[in-house]
């Protein structure tokens, strides 16, 4: 149960990432067909330009919207996972995209060596994860 929780937990994060990627390329995307659409108004491209770059964008915008779905499915069933009601548990999305906390040098690691991007992980538990 708690390997499916953390499996849970980190395609969750995934989605984020993947998300905040998909944001930014519905706006690219938004913004290339609008200017596609003056060119077209200019009589500088074929209407076939501008079908393309809608579809291209429209076609992202509903990848955007399944991960919005997978989202909601994988947040329900950590809440199942935990014991918590579904209907009132939810994780934030990450918004610290890229940041870490690392270790201090003074604070001992142990034997074992730490990878930075699995304490990243870990430290950005929320604290229903806290055992």
């Amino acid at each position: 149960m708690t390997s499916d929780l953390a499996v849970d937990y980190f395609d969750l994060r995934l989605l984020d990432t993947q998300k905040k990627l998909l944001d930014d390329t519905v706006n690219a995307y938004a913004d290339a067909l609008r200017i596609l659409n003056q060119q077209l108004k200019n009589g500088a491209i074929d209407a076939s330009a501008v079908a393309l770059a809608s579809t291209q964008l429209e076609s992202t915008r509903t990848q955007d919207t399944d991960i919005d779905v997978h989202r909601a499915q994988l947040q329900h069933a950590i809440a199942m996972l935990i014991g918590g009601p579904a209907s009132t548990f939810s994780i934030a999305t990450n918004d610290r995209r890229g940041t870490c906390r690392v270790l201090s040098r003074s604070r001992p690691v142990g034997k074992r060596r730490t990878r930075k991007h699995v304490f990243c992980a870990v430290a950005d538990l929320p604290p229903a994860f806290s055992g």
